[in-house]
């Protein structure tokens, strides 16, 4: 993701306003009275204020959970943010604003930066978000791990190599211990 983001956001980001963020914000966190009009809503506990670009139309906009977008219900969420969108751009016309979020938001489907994003905002999904949407961009043929992730790796910071050998030594020590654990435990309830 560290590597992505220069792809997904410019310096002059960097000077955009910053606005409150709603990462939760689903129709069951929505109430709304008879005539659909907002009346209050909830959960707000982990709303962010973000740079306005990371702002994106809503992961909902179908019945589907965001790690659950591909094949028909992607095309079917596709059509729902291009719906969204649509409507975006005609309340900005309304409202005669000079800031054009549709535009924004059009483009950022468009170049994966909503997929970016979203996975950002969804740690749970991050994962298959990345898998589904990110990684075919840059790797239109299977991913191949024993390949090409030794060196997506090295993007992770410096001296990565070093790190994951010490991990796999921390772990191969942590099993020997473990193992010596259940021995002595087992020579003593055989000798006790």
């Amino acid at each position: 993701m560290r590597a992505l983001l220069p792809l997904f956001f410019t310096t002059q980001s960097e000077s955009d306003p910053f606005v409150s963020s709603l990462p939760d914000l689903h129709k069951s966190n929505i109430f709304v009275d008879d005539d659909w009009n907002v009346t209050g809503v909830i959960d707000l506990e982990f709303a962010p204020v973000v740079p306005q670009e990371m702002v994106t139309a809503p992961a909902w906009l179908t019945d589907c959970g965001v790690d659950e977008l591909e094949g028909e219900y992607l095309e079917q969420f596709k059509e729902r943010y291009k719906e969204f969108v649509h409507v975006l751009e005609i309340e900005e016309k309304a409202l005669t604003l000079n800031d054009s979020s549709s535009q924004r938001l059009r483009r950022d489907l468009d170049t994966g930066k909503f997929w970016y994003v979203l996975a950002l905002s969804t740690i749970n999904a991050f994962p298959r978000i990345f898998a589904q949407h990110l990684m075919p961009r840059f790797f239109p043929q299977e991913f191949q791990l024993h390949v090409e992730g030794a060196s997506l790796s090295r993007l992770w910071g410096e001296n990565v190599d070093d790190f994951i050998t010490q991990k796999l030594k921390d772990n191969e020590d942590y099993k020997v211990a473990i193992r010596n654990i259940f021995t002595k435990e087992s020579r003593c309830a055989a000798n006790g």
